[in-house]
């Protein structure tokens, strides 16, 4: 039995990608019989029992993240005990333990750090953002992972980017994973029961491009009248989007579901022929992963790591109007979508929790025997 310390930027009440696959590993560890211990910041929930230790911090606007200069002494006692320390954010983990703990140190890279900066560093002038916020990856990425034991990427892409960035640490392709048993398409629903053309389900926010998404589907729905989309999740964007969706003629074809929880999600997914997205900013990209499970063919927008992910399970588009075909494609012709969804779904089986959380205790294991090595 290993003692596992995962540390994590955000966790609950936050949702995101992050904090999801920090509940997948915590919940599919625990069910081997390993101790897993969960270091984080910002105040105690109401769900935390003995295993969540939380440091307090500066709130960062409403973002559910928080800033503190260094990790408690509660907090580095605890880690100490640990075998091996797992760190789920660039910032506020490997950078601050470094020389402070004794067990070796795994980072996951889950984000595109080179886009998000792009797009959320506070300056006006785009060219003078881009070159300040690929300047500070650049320094970031190698400095914050150089006393990694190990690094794992998620994808070959950002395996690639963080090598491009200057990143020295080793560096392993460990996929994400899902249950994919909770996503299985279910045989009570048949086509004639399928409620939604297609669905989206993700933060409503810049990364994401939902703003252009919504762009293209009132342009799907101008062509397809009888055309009905679901769009799932919540963020900075949801009022944009509602006032989008409200000011065009296709408010009726358009939903705009909000957060819903997550036990339901695989229901929606099993109500629609399809799933949608136009995020060019992913890793490896949980929620398609669970519609490719449920044997949802996408339409995507051409980028690396997207089409990585899809495999053949997708229409990949080189812009919106491509995108726009695409989907309209996809909505009117069956063959297509049980043709390209069998490939999602075969495409998915890849991505099985169980395999990433063995490869994933395989590294554990191979980097606490080398740490103690004289």
């Amino acid at each position: 039995m290993l003692k596992i310390g995962m540390v994590t930027s955000c966790y609950h009440p936050v949702i995101n990608g992050v904090v999801r696959m920090v509940e997948h590993y915590t919940k599919q560890l625990r069910q081997l019989g390993h101790e897993v211990t969960i270091f984080t910041f910002g105040p105690p929930a109401e769900s935390d029992d003995g295993s969540i230790i939380r440091m307090a911090g500066f709130p960062l606007g409403n973002t559910g993240y928080y800033y503190r200069p260094n990790f408690s002494k509660t907090a580095l006692i605890k880690l100490n005990q640990m075998d091996v320390v797992h760190c789920h954010h660039l910032f506020l983990g490997p950078e601050k333990l470094a020389g402070k703990i004794r067990p070796p140190v795994v980072y996951t890279n889950h984000t595109s750090y080179h886009l998000y900066s792009q797009l959320y560093l506070p300056i006006p002038i785009p060219f003078m953002r881009d070159a300040i916020g690929n300047r500070m990856i650049r320094r970031a990425w190698p400095q914050n992972t150089a006393n990694c034991d190990v690094v794992i990427a998620p994808s070959h892409n950002i395996k690639t980017v963080m090598e491009e960035f200057g990143v020295t640490a080793p560096i392993e392709v460990i996929y994400n994973g899902i249950e994919l048993n909770k996503f299985a398409s279910s045989t009570t629903i048949t086509p004639e029961k399928k409620r939604y053309t297609a669905v989206y389900v993700g933060r409503l926010s810049p990364e994401k491009n939902v703003l252009p998404l919504i762009d293209g589907l009132i342009k799907v729905c101008n062509r397809l009248p009888e055309a009905k989309f679901k769009l799932v999740g919540h963020g900075p964007q949801y009022a944009e989007c509602r006032a989008k969706i409200d000011g065009s003629r296709c408010a009726d074809q358009i939903e705009l579901a909000g957060w819903i929880p997550a036990e339901e999600i695989p229901a929606i997914l099993q109500s629609a022929d399809f799933q949608i997205t136009m995020s060019t900013s992913e890793v490896h990209p949980l929620a398609v992963i669970e519609g490719m499970a449920a044997g949802l063919p996408a339409v995507v927008l051409k980028e690396e790591a997207m089409e990585e992910c899809v495999g053949d399970g997708a229409i990949v588009a080189d812009d919106l109007e491509a995108w726009v075909n695409g989907v309209c494609q996809m909505a009117n012709s069956a063959d297509l979508k049980n043709e390209i969804g069998a490939k999602a779904l075969a495409r998915a089986q890849t991505y099985n929790i169980k395999q990433t959380i063995q490869q994933t205790i395989d590294l554990y294991e191979r980097v606490i025997q080398q740490s103690a090595l004289p």
